[in-house]
């Protein structure tokens, strides 16, 4: 039939179109209609807005315990912070000092660093505290708190120890660990000493906090202990980091919402026992102002 090779030319190379056309995604009438009749996505009917997608919980365990990990990184805290002050003018509204303090290697360790030991910040300076009254204060009231409550050094207690821990090595091994649990339920009759010695420093603490805001009040400062905890990675193994302020507010905004921050964030475990064996740890959800400082004692 006379044209019908070139009729069957002409639908191949129509079909060819249409399908690089498709694949194109402008499969319209001609290229004005391109954009109007794009191809539509095969997920087209899953539309979910970036919002939605961010506001998702996350899902499995593994989500679950990096969500939760997330509260155990160590806090990045400037020591200044800015934010309105009076007139609206920008002005340091609070300051965070660090806080060292307890058990030393020959003594207590003192709570803050040299430099705020000997000058007082010049945010309290101009709302005109005395440089005797900060060191009255911050620094001689801080370290009766500590050479009472942290009065060995953490080597001596160490020396002292040396004895009981080889005796408790040689021990186990001649008896090829029949002494072990002898020996957890020894350290757990220690507990009750290691936490009333944690509650009288930090009771020591509150008081502390308590008198300084009274004389303070006349200068709108109020002061206030926080500690973060986490765990540090140390080789194949994991170290508990402290991290610990004396954090001060400037003026009657900054010291309203301070008032109502927790003491305590990041890691806060409670002393429930491993496998109903002698509890060993200090709770530290039972309301402490700071995370209780570890101790080496020669009686402990």
């Amino acid at each position: 039939m006379p044209g019908a090779p070139e009729d069957a030319h002409s639908t191949t190379r129509a079909s060819m179109a249409s399908t690089e056309a498709y694949a194109r995604g402008d499969y319209g009438r001609g290229d004005a209609d391109a954009d109007v009749n794009r191809a539509p996505s095969p997920m087209g009917t899953m539309t979910t807005s970036k919002d939605e997608v961010d506001a998702a919980p996350p899902m499995g365990c593994c989500a679950k315990m990096a969500q939760e990990m997330e509260k155990y990184r160590p806090q990045r805290r400037a020591r200044e912070v800015y934010g309105p002050g009076e007139g609206g003018v920008n002005a340091v509204v609070r300051l965070n000092v660090t806080m060292y303090g307890g058990q030393g290697c020959f003594g207590p360790s003192r709570m803050l660093g040299r430099a705020d030991r000997t000058t007082p910040p010049r945010a309290l300076v101009a709302v005109g505290m005395s440089p005797e009254e900060y060191r009255d204060v911050f620094v001689e009231q801080l370290d009766a708190i500590e050479n009472e409550h942290f009065p060995e050094g953490c080597c001596r207690g160490c020396v002292t120890q040396c004895p009981n821990i080889a005796c408790c090595f040689f021990g186990s091994l001649l008896t090829v660990g029949c002494l072990l649990p002898f020996f957890c339920r020894r350290e757990g009759e220690k507990f009750p000493l290691r936490e009333r010695r944690c509650k009288a420093f930090d009771a020591a603490l509150r008081e502390w906090q308590t008198n300084a805001n009274a004389r303070f009040e006349k200068y709108h400062v109020y002061v206030k202990t926080q500690s973060h905890s986490y765990m540090k990675k140390q080789g194949d193994k994991a170290e508990r980091v402290y991290q610990r302020w004396i954090v001060v507010a400037l003026n009657d905004k900054e010291a309203a919402a301070l008032s109502t921050e927790p003491h305590l964030s990041g890691l806060i475990p409670t002393n429930e026992p491993l496998c109903n064996g002698p509890r060993t740890l200090v709770d530290e959800t039972t309301g402490y102002c700071t995370h209780p400082y570890p101790q080496i004692r020669s009686d402990m």
